[in-house]
């Protein structure tokens, strides 16, 4: 099985707030254990993000951790010669993969920069992330912020000062600006 075929894609692309968001997952069909398996994937999602217009703002791996040296060294090699932004460090998912080898899959979630739309960096006190800067408002997506074991992650205060202050989780903004509930089941 040549290195390319050695796993499977899917791309999907929502409009929120006027913005296109991306989702690009790739997942092992087989043992991902080499360098040339790890380069042939993620040159496949540079060129994905690339072809799309997008940058990368926030990835997940799936794996054991002792692959994410390789991994990460793969990734910035691909987005170097694809010409793509690199998003920071990858929030890493630990687990051995059903499929065997050290490697599972990657999620990468990217943005379009489409007119008006800005792409920044953040950093904070143990975490960096993505800015997502636009008309409509901003997004922000946190990268490798790390819990402990009793509980979730401490979002850093440069960083949560950045998000919205205001939320509410049963109501949201429609595509053409009206109003959706969500459904209570």
């Amino acid at each position: 099985m040549a290195a390319h075929d050695r796993f499977g894609w899917s791309q999907a692309e929502i409009r929120v707030a006027g913005i296109r968001v991306g989702v690009t997952t790739a997942w092992g069909c087989g043992p991902v254990d080499d360098r040339a398996v790890l380069d042939a994937l993620y040159g496949g999602l540079a060129s994905r993000l690339r072809h799309r217009g997008h940058v990368p703002v926030h990835e997940k791996a799936f794996g054991l951790r002792a692959l994410a040296p390789a991994a990460d060294d793969a990734r910035r090699r691909a987005y170097a010669r694809a010409g793509v932004d690199d998003p920071g460090p990858t929030t890493w998912i630990e687990g051995r993969p059903c499929v065997g080898g050290s490697f599972a899959g990657l999620q990468a979630w990217s943005v379009a920069l489409d007119e008006g739309v800005r792409v920044e960096p953040v950093t904070g006190d143990g975490g960096e992330g993505r800015l997502v800067l636009f008309a409509e408002g901003r997004l922000l997506f946190l990268t490798a912020v790390r819990g402990d074991a009793g509980g979730a992650a401490d979002v850093p205060t440069e960083l949560a000062q950045t998000a919205p202050t205001r939320c509410s989780p049963r109501t949201r903004r429609a595509p053409g600006g009206g109003r959706s509930r969500t459904s209570r089941r």
